[in-house]
């Protein structure tokens, strides 16, 4: 009996979650076919991704979890539907799964799953591509144009969200920059007169469904990148390495010179990067590049004292290494229900979040943690409604889900009854001015706690 309960504990719980919706929504029927040849070749294709991550993920000696494609009739549509809910099915099932461990949650079998059935989505919608090159905007006035090459002479905003926009659509940019940055796109920080502020997405072809492993593949090696951030680099930070500069196919730079090592430092400090979720993925990895590059024209020591004049502040993405190449300021906001957790940052980083996140023992609505001596973790509440309000006590935003904690609305939209704007507009301006660490990062959190202190004191005296 203990060694069956150590088999069971053993399984990935993943595979039982995939195995239990897949079972629920597509009854065993046994000697019935699907219909169609169409449905038979989904059904018989996705049957075989699944039971191989099944295979994988079953404890030694221990029978794997198994789908006979024979016999689960199946609409089309629905066995599509299935296909493309799967990072959701993860995420929202995660949440009744009791001490997730990252080894389960970004397994290399997770990530050869999803892997697979982005490959089968691609081939099933022509719409689709597991191949892209990033789509890049900055900002002229109110609107958004293509980007150019960004300088290195003022101060930069690079955005990296997890909006998906074309290149020739960027009026549908700057409507997803503004649903998702809300009123710090009219914060002071943002309006001066020297800043530029850059929007980097995937374009439409490659949907969350499809990128899910370069997700997942990131957070397990987050030493990588690909062709896609190393064109990125080349093409729009380029400047802050050196001066006409020109690259071969490979990321060799061919030409130009470097600037002096105190140039190239000073350089960084003008250049502070908002990461979203998977976008804070993607723009790590295109620091990773960035970086790569920068070790062909300046010693390892002169590129690491550089890089870590970048600020790279992420909202719902922990740090991937202990000591990350530059300065990381992550952001998680969740309810202290413990109930009710920000489940999509805890299935990414498990561990990271038990330990970080706010709970019902934690007094106040934030919480500091610091990460090294230069990086830290700064947690704050979820307001008790998802629901944002004016000066005035009126709603005005609504957007209920089995997710809120994850929106970036939390800390980028107003809100009467929350503090967490006030302290994420202040974050921003202390990056851009170069003065946000540790210390400072603990002072919001302290602030952030006293204003909620007094507010309860003036509830009562009333």
């Amino acid at each position: 009996m203990h060694n069956n309960m150590e088999h069971i504990m053993e399984r990935n719980p993943f595979a039982s979650l995939f195995y239990q919706v897949f079972m629920h929504n597509f009854p065993e029927q046994p000697e019935t076919v699907p219909s169609s040849p169409q449905e038979n070749k989904f059904l018989f294709t996705l049957a075989k991704h699944l039971n191989s991550f099944f295979e994988k993920a079953a404890p030694a000696g221990e029978k794997p979890l198994h789908i006979n494609e024979k016999h689960h009739p199946a609409d089309i549509k629905k066995l599509k539907n299935f296909a493309l809910s799967l990072r959701a099915i993860m995420i929202a099932g995660s949440r009744y799964i009791p001490n997730i461990k990252s080894k389960d949650s970004i397994s290399p079998e997770i990530i050869a799953l999803f892997d697979n059935i982005g490959g089968l989505l691609a081939k099933t919608f022509p719409k689709y591509s597991t191949i892209y090159d990033y789509s890049a905007f900055q900002q002229k006035g109110t609107a958004l144009i293509p980007a150019q090459e960004a300088s290195p002479r003022q101060k930069n905003i690079f955005v990296f969200g997890v909006s998906r926009d074309d290149e020739n659509n960027p009026q549908n940019a700057e409507k997803n920059l503004r649903h998702y940055l809300k009123d710090l796109l009219e914060s002071p920080v943002l309006k001066q007169e020297n800043m530029q502020i850059y929007n980097t997405c995937f374009p439409t072809a490659y949907p969350e469904e499809i990128a899910v492993p370069e997700m997942l593949g990131t957070i397990n090696s987050p030493e990588l990148y690909n062709e896609a951030d190393l064109i990125y680099v080349e093409k729009y930070w380029h400047q802050f390495l050196g001066k006409n500069l020109s690259f071969d196919e490979d990321g060799k730079i061919t030409g130009g010179k470097p600037h002096s090592p105190e140039k190239f430092s000073e350089n960084m400090k003008n250049m502070v990067i908002l990461g979203y979720c998977a976008g804070a993925a993607n723009a790590h990895r295109c620091l990773k590049a960035f970086k790569s590059l920068a070790q062909q024209l300046y010693t390892p020591e002169e590129t690491a004292a550089a890089l870590k004049n970048i600020n790279f502040i992420s909202y719902a993405f922990m740090p991937l290494e202990q000591n990350p190449d530059y300065h990381q300021t992550a952001i998680l906001c969740n309810s202290k229900d413990e109930n009710n957790p920000e489940a999509t940052v805890r299935c990414n980083f498990p561990e990271i979040y038990e330990k970080v996140h706010l709970t019902g023992q934690d007094i106040g609505k934030a919480k500091f943690t610091p990460h090294n001596g230069k990086d830290g973790i700064l947690a704050l509440e979820l307001p008790a409604a998802p629901v944002i309000y004016d000066s005035h006590h009126n709603k005005i935003s609504k957007e209920i889900n089995d997710r809120n904690g994850h929106r970036w609305q939390n800390v980028t939209a107003k809100n009467n009854r929350s503090p967490n704007f006030a302290a994420f507009q202040t974050i921003i301006r202390m990056a851009v001015n170069g003065t946000l660490n540790n210390n400072s990062l603990k002072k919001i959190a302290m602030h952030v706690n006293q204003l909620a202190l007094e507010k309860i004191s003036k509830t009562k005296e009333a």
